[in-house]
């Protein structure tokens, strides 16, 4: 696979050697078609088993600690 890095300014090749590749498409790279295809309809039938799941509790997702903007330590560039 061909990709642009370091904001397209250097061009590199690269493979998938283990797991599973991601690819990811950055914002409007393709155009949007219309297309019409024929849906099929099927009925299923799920057993008391399937169908019985219950939420038991939820835990919040802790927020990370971040400074606030003004006591932020800024970085030269």
């Amino acid at each position: 696979m061909t990709q642009s890095v370091f904001a397209a300014s250097f061009t590199t090749v690269s493979s998938v050697t283990k797991g599973i590749p991601v690819i990811t498409v950055k914002p409007n790279s393709a155009v949007a078609v219309t297309v019409t295809v024929a849906v099929e309809t099927i009925s299923m039938a799920f057993s008391d088993e399937a169908t019985g799941t219950k939420i038991t509790g939820r835990t919040p997702r802790e927020s990370a600690v971040r400074p606030e903007r003004s006591a932020a330590r800024r970085t030269s560039r």
